[in-house]
């Protein structure tokens, strides 16, 4: 490392943090290596083998006898020390979780290297190098939960510390945006952070998810919800951090199919309120298949491995009667008096409604009805109004008008990952990521809220992930990332005609969105009387692009971690 380089790194240091633990989608191992009297082993040759991959990560102890391995891929490794004078000592599978520290510590007895005492068995390895609070889900629990939709943001609700408040959002087929993410901590969903392979996996306008890979292709899911490092520079709520598979020597891979049918399905509850025989008598129409596989393995042995995943998604709500609420024909001349209830509302003082609201007026305190300054009769606005709803087809005021609603979420999705291990000094991985997403909703009434096929949510993702260990004493991990997140929601044809004539002289090629918060049987923007939509297109064109490098500096018994974030 050059002096210039070492000012550079020393100047924009944002992260400093004692006892080296792992951040990202890594994990470390670290300790001492002591003789039979407690004395420190210097120079000791430390090997961490990863058993699945066939890879080395050599290092020596320091002056006081202590290690540090900071940035190993996560899996299952064996951990062997070396030095003269002394019978060689190996501990078999140590697995290495996200995130995760493991201390272990070697006592060396005095004998020939050639010999080797091998632990078999040793006390759990317990998190004591750091204090962050984490709990990590790993792959075979991760894929066997029965996830509706199988989106993986829904596994924090598992944890403590996280809750939601609408379950149902996390269920609908979209898992990148405008989907249910989880309260953490006390926190608004907005408050979490989302981490991909170590890069951040957000939308920044409003931090939805913005790509949330196959269950099948996570290896691991880490929650932390306190004290986290430095690094995690936007921690609030809680961090959510994913690391997907990587191949290994041996060929491996999937294959699934999930369906679920309206077939299989009783009937809605709240559909038998309906008047309407085509929807009391049938569940809602429900075409539901998710399907895909996975596969990896070695393109060069302990050297070079690939991992790549397919997953396609077909959740299709086709057309489906159902029903809405309406004016009867009596309140479209702008009687209301089949409303029950209804009265006007005097400053201090109620009366009964007048048969014909067209002839009434509004008054205030100390005023005659009909007389002046009372405002009399309804807005001709509100007339007209009423005019261009639907009209009722079935009895009473509630569920009077039928509608039918079709929608699908429909999309394509893989990841494709490579891993290098160009010498026991420098590692290599890289994965790109790609989805597309379409979410149209569709009504029979045109003034009720379309999407027309606009509601698309692409996206491209990409991360490198170079890790040098320059010394025993010094490791450089550099990584680089693009999000690509071209979303369009929301968007509402405008379609033709002035339909409503709302406006004088104005074109109002649409409906906007209307309530009525007065309604007794109803009101409020999404209640019984809520028509019309709102042409309010959500665009999200955005590119995020990351680079992020950390040194990591062992001294004696302390590490220091120094890197910058853009």
């Amino acid at each position: 490392m050059t002096a210039k380089f070492t000012l550079i790194l020393l100047g924009c240091c944002l992260l400093i943090a004692s006892l080296g633990w792992a951040q990202g989608p890594t994990a470390a191992i670290t300790g001492q290596v002591t003789d039979q009297s407690g004395a420190a082993v210097p120079n000791a040759a430390i090997t961490a083998k990863d058993l699945d991959r066939g890879t080395t990560w050599p290092t020596k102890t320091n002056d006081a006898g202590y290690y540090n391995l900071p940035r190993l891929p996560i899996g299952n490794y064996e951990v062997r020390v070396e030095a003269n004078g002394f019978t060689a000592k190996v501990q078999r599978s140590v697995p290495l979780v996200l995130d995760q520290t493991a201390k272990i510590d070697f006592q060396l007895q005095v004998g020939q290297v050639s010999q080797t005492l091998k632990v078999t068995s040793s006390a759990p390895l317990l998190q004591t190098e750091t204090t962050q609070l984490s709990t990590v889900m790993e792959s075979n629990a991760i894929a066997s939960l029965p996830l509706e939709t199988r989106n993986y943001n829904q596994l924090p609700l598992l944890l403590p510390g996280a809750v939601t408040t609408s379950p149902a959002a996390f269920n609908t087929g979209q898992a990148t945006f405008n989907a249910g993410r989880p309260y953490i901590n006390g926190n608004r969903e907005q408050a979490t952070y989302y981490l991909l392979d170590g890069m951040e996996n957000i939308e920044f306008v409003d931090n939805n998810v913005a790509y949330s890979p196959s269950v099948d292709a996570i290896q691991e899911f880490s929650l932390v919800t306190n004290n986290p490092s430095a690094e995690y520079g936007q921690f609030l709520g809680g961090v959510i951090s994913v690391s997907l598979k990587s191949g290994s020597n041996s060929f491996h891979g999937s294959a699934f199919e999930f369906t679920r049918n309206d077939f299989f399905n009783a009937n809605e509850w709240s559909r038998n309120f309906s008047k309407d025989p085509a929807v009391n008598s049938a569940p809602a129409n429900l075409r539901w298949n998710e399907f895909g596989g996975t596969f990896g393995g070695p393109i060069k042995r302990n050297k070079l491995f690939f991992f790549v995943d397919y997953q396609g998604s077909r959740f299709d709500t086709p057309a489906t009667p159902g029903t809405i609420n309406t004016f009867s024909d009596l309140n479209r001349t702008g009687n209301l008096s089949d409303i029950p209830q209804v009265a006007l509302h005097y400053p201090g003082t109620t009366v009964p409604m007048p048969a014909d609201l067209t002839k009434a007026a509004i008054c205030g305190a100390g005023q005659t009805f009909g007389s002046s300054p009372c405002i009399k009769g309804l807005s001709p606005t509100a007339l007209k109004v009423i005019g261009v709803l639907p009209k009722a087809t079935l009895p009473g005021l509630l569920n009077n008008a039928p509608n039918i609603q079709q929608s699908f979420i429909h999309g394509n999705q893989g990841d494709a990952k490579v891993d290098y291990n160009l010498s026991d000094k420098d590692h290599l991985s890289a994965r790109y990521s790609q989805q597309y997403v379409t979410n149209p909703f569709v009504n029979s009434q045109p003034l009720l809220y379309n999407t027309n096929g606009d509601n698309i949510f692409p996206l491209w993702s990409g991360v490198i992930n170079y890790t040098r260990t320059l010394t025993p004493t010094l490791v450089n991990e550099f990584r680089a990332g693009v999000n690509y997140f071209p979303a369009e929601a929301n968007v509402q044809g405008l379609g033709a005609g002035n339909t409503a004539g709302l406006i004088p002289g104005q074109p109002t090629p649409f409906l906007p969105g209307l309530f009525f918060s007065g309604a007794p049987v109803g009101g409020g923007q999404n209640g019984p009387f809520a028509f019309g939509t709102v042409n309010a297109p959500e665009i999200f064109h955005q590119t995020a692009i990351q680079y992020e490098d950390t040194a990591i500096y062992t001294h004696r018994a302390h590490t220091m971690k120094m890197g910058l974030q853009f």
